[in-house]
């Protein structure tokens, strides 16, 4: 849904779907069957380094969980990506797909900065996104107060001028 045809549309590698676990050198994480409160392990660890394709996330319990096929479930602070900034499909708690579209509300023929960065860290990215447009949402981030919404590489949007400002059910 982005207007501007123009736009880089190469994913920088936290984009890829793939995840990298993070964790203690020579240790792993568990594989979970489910996610959140609810998840059961799956009987396997995943060693720190090892590289998972991603297929889809939810945001379970206060975290980001990462599917990699079937029933089985990452968690998300244990891998390069624990924000939730990766270009898949978001699912919701029954499994199904979202799609996370986030449209800009605002002053009528103006637009909101788009930031690399977010919260206080933010750079201006050298382009405005117009009052009334959509935009495909990858992740999530509470900084500093408000949401802010991911809408792919590094390029961040303040979610108080969206019709979405506190947060994506998707990401809750």
């Amino acid at each position: 849904m982005n207007p501007d045809p123009s736009a880089n549309t190469t994913p920088p590698a936290s984009m890829s779907g793939i995840a990298t676990i993070n964790y203690i050198p020579n240790y792993g994480i568990a594989l979970w069957n489910g996610y959140g409160a609810n998840r059961t392990y799956a009987g396997r660890t995943l060693l720190t380094g090892t590289k998972w394709k991603v297929l889809a996330q939810t945001y379970a319990d206060g975290e980001y969980w990462y599917n990699l096929g079937g029933n089985q479930w990452i968690e998300g602070q244990y891998t390069n990506i624990d924000t939730g900034a990766i270009g898949v499909p978001a699912v919701n708690s029954n499994g199904a797909s979202n799609s996370k579209i986030v449209t800009i509300k605002y002053v009528p023929n103006y637009g909101i900065a788009l930031w690399n960065g977010d919260g206080a860290s933010r750079q201006y990215a050298g382009r405005t996104l117009m009052n009334a447009t959509s935009w495909a949402v990858f992740g999530e981030k509470y900084v500093d107060g408000g949401f802010w919404y991911n809408l792919g590489g590094n390029q961040w949007i303040e979610g108080q001028y969206t019709t979405s400002p506190n947060g994506l059910p998707a990401f809750q």
